[in-house]
């Protein structure tokens, strides 16, 4: 094969010349010579190449999309019997869930109280994904981070299915019983790519709810006056007050209450900054090998949502 310099360094392109479909196996070795020789077409390069390969441990994004469609791919009709006589609005903050790790039996009383306070009726439910609803950004092999840390074994496929089953009460709830539903997920350290994936097949899903996607920030309104920036909590916030007011200043020029969510940390923490409200989320989530080893116990579990008026927080739930 007359190879170029550039196709010599492309690893999918030698898997290809080799007779290897590359989404379906990666090189573990390669070798070649290379001897030179003058064309009409100027200089061309002969290899002799040499790789040895496996397969693919990996979920590519075809196939990890196909797992998360499993039984789950038309879209939900949700119906009301009559619009919710109601001017507040819910904020479900739902931050380090780690499914892999949690499961469906161990979250359901926690998904039990947030139904109910759901039941209640609002004008608007928003949903706060805030990051790290998976344990593992690799469905297939070890449990890793984002940045590849090595972590505890996870079922991920057990995982997504718990997530979807979670999420689907709760999305179909909030639509039974609310004028206005909107999603704002972002990914954690743990799940950048696999939480991305998960929240484009719940906007298939359920396309009455309005979502908002991005990889680390997002902010809404809520209200005429409170604006709410979301971050995971693992980088850039040091500042995050004037952040909030660099990157999205259209909402933070229309509202005078700020406040920040941010979870990671597993551990409930509010601070008053300037008068911007910091706000860090805790975990329903069981202690992992992790956790306990280093002796990070004792945060207490529960999932927490906020009520607003068009003005101001009426009320915060711990469920």
């Amino acid at each position: 094969l007359n190879l170029s310099d550039d196709e010599l360094k492309d690893e999918s392109k030698l898997l290809e010349y080799h007779g290897y479909d590359p989404e379906k196996w990666e090189i573990k070795t390669s070798s070649n010579s290379r001897n030179t020789r003058e064309t009409n077409k100027g200089t061309k390069h002969s290899y002799n190449s040499r790789i040895t390969v496996k397969p693919k441990t990996a979920l590519t994004l075809d196939d990890l999309k196909k797992e998360l469609t499993k039984t789950y791919v038309e879209p939900m009709e949700v119906y009301k019997n009559k619009p919710v006589d109601s001017e507040s609005t819910l904020v479900i903050s739902l931050f380090d869930l780690h499914f892999g790790i949690t499961t469906k039996s161990k979250i359901k009383r926690y998904l039990s109280n947030l139904i109910n306070k759901i039941q209640q009726g609002y004008d608007k439910i928003v949903i706060v994904s805030g990051g790290d609803a998976l344990h593992s950004d690799v469905v297939i092999g070890n449990a890793k981070t984002t940045n590849g840390t090595m972590l505890d074994p996870a079922d991920m496929k057990k995982a997504i299915q718990d997530a979807k089953s979670f999420y689907d009460t709760i999305f179909r709830a909030s639509l039974a019983n609310s004028n206005h539903v909107e999603h704002y997920g972002i990914g954690g350290n743990h799940d950048r790519t696999t939480s991305y994936m998960f929240y484009l097949i719940l906007e298939e899903r359920f396309p009455q709810v309005k979502h908002f996607l991005d990889d680390y920030r997002l902010a809404f309104k809520v209200g005429d006056d409170t604006g709410i920036l979301v971050a995971h909590g693992d980088v850039a916030m040091k500042d995050i007050a004037l952040l909030f007011a660099t990157q999205y200043p259209e909402i933070w020029n229309a509202t005078t209450n700020h406040e920040v969510y941010s979870g990671h940390f597993h551990t409930k923490n509010t601070t008053d900054e300037k008068g911007v409200i910091l706000r860090s989320f805790g975990t329903p989530k069981n202690a992992d090998g992790y956790e306990i080893k280093n002796g990070y116990l004792g945060n207490r579990k529960y999932i927490e949502a906020t009520e607003y008026s068009s003005e101001r927080i009426q009320a915060v739930y711990y469920l």
